[in-house]
C-alpha cells in the first residue's frame, strides 16, 4: 500500500508539473506540437514517473521491513542465554524490576557441578545445564521467567500464588530434576539442585532480595544440598544445623570418653 500511494502521488505531481511546464516550453518554442501531443506527453512523463517511483518505494520499504525484523531478532537474541534459550541476567533483572511487590526470587544452583565436569567433561556438562533448562520450563511453565544466571546458576521469578504453594513449585522441580537420568562416557548418572528463595517487597532494594535468596541457598548447600530453602525459614535450618553440629561433637566426645576407659 505505501509503495501504490507513493506511485500515485509521484504521478499526480508529475502531471501537475507537466500541466504547467509544457506549455511553458511551448510558448519558448522549446517544444513543438499540438494540444494533443502535448497531453499525451504529460501523461506518459506522469505514468513513468510513478512507475519508477512506485518500484523505488517498494523496494525501500521491503528494506525497511527486513531491518526491522533484523533488530527485533537482534533485541530478542541479546536477552537470552545462548545454550539455554531462558532469559539472560540482564533481560532477569529487568522483569525483576517490574515485579509486583511479594514476588518470589528463586536462585537454583546445580549441586556439585564441578564434579560433574571433572568426572564426565564439559560437552557433559553443556548438556546437563541445557536439560536442567528444559525441565525448568517444562515443570514452571513457559509464562514464569526463568533464566540463565551464569554457570550452573539459574533464577526464577514467580508471582502467582501465595509463599506457601510457590515453595511447593519449586519443590516438585527439584524432585523432577532428581529423578531425571544422565548419560555421560561414564554411564548414567543424576543430578540435583539446591534452590534459595525471598520475597520482593515495596521500596525494597532488589540487591537486598538478591542478598536474601543467596543466603537461603547457601543454607541449603550447607544443609546437605538437594533441597530448597526459604528465606522465611532460614534461622529453622540454622538451628538444625547448629543441633547437629553440637550431637556430632557429643558423639565424638562419647567416643573419646569410652576410649580413654
Amino acid at each position: 500500500m505505501f509503495a501504490v500511494r507513493t506511485g500515485c502521488r509521484a504521478s499526480a505531481a508529475a502531471l501537475l508539473a507537466s500541466a504547467f511546464l509544457l506549455p511553458l516550453l511551448s510558448l519558448a518554442g522549446l517544444v513543438h506540437g499540438g494540444l494533443l501531443d502535448m497531453v499525451s506527453v504529460a501523461v506518459l512523463v506522469a505514468g513513468l514517473t510513478g512507475l519508477v517511483s512506485g518500484v523505488m518505494a517498494l523496494r525501500t520499504g521491503r528494506t525497511i521491513e527486513r531491518l526491522t525484523r533484523s533488530n527485533a531478532r537482534f533485541e530478542r537474541l541479546s536477552r537470552l542465554d545462548p545454550l539455554t534459550g531462558l532469559l539472560n541476567r540482564r533481560a532477569f533483572s529487568e522483569a525483576l524490576s517490574s515485579a509486583p511487590a511479594g514476588s518470589s526470587l528463586v536462585i537454583i544452583d546445580v549441586d556439585s557441578f564441578k564434579a560433574i565436569n571433572d568426572t564426565h567433561g564439559h560437552a557433559v556438562g553443556d548438556e546437563v545445564i541445557a536439560r536442567v533448562a528444559s525441565i525448568i520450563v517444562d515443570v514452571m511453565g513457559k509464562s514464569v521467567p526463568a533464566a540463565r544466571l551464569g554457570g550452573e546458576e539459574f533464577g526464577l521469578l514467580l508471582t502467582a500464588g501465595e509463599a506457601e504453594s510457590r515453595v511447593a513449585a519449586v519443590e516438585a522441580l527439584r524432585l523432577q530434576i532428581e529423578q531425571e537420568r544422565f548419560r555421560g562416557e561414564d554411564g548414567a548418572f543424576r543430578v540435583t539442585i539446591s534452590a534459595g528463595m525471598s520475597e520482593t517487597s515495596a521500596g525494597k532494594d532488589l540487591a537486598l532480595a538478591y542478598a536474601a535468596a543467596d543466603k537461603a541457598l547457601y543454607l541449603a548447600k550447607a544443609s546437605g544440598r538437594n533441597r530448597v530453602v526459604h528465606g522465611a525459614a532460614g534461622l529453622t535450618v540454622i538451628l538444625d544445623l547448629v543441633a547437629a553440629g553440637m550431637d556430632m561433637a557429643e558423639a565424638g566426645d562419647i567416643k573419646d570418653n569410652r576410649g580413654a576407659a
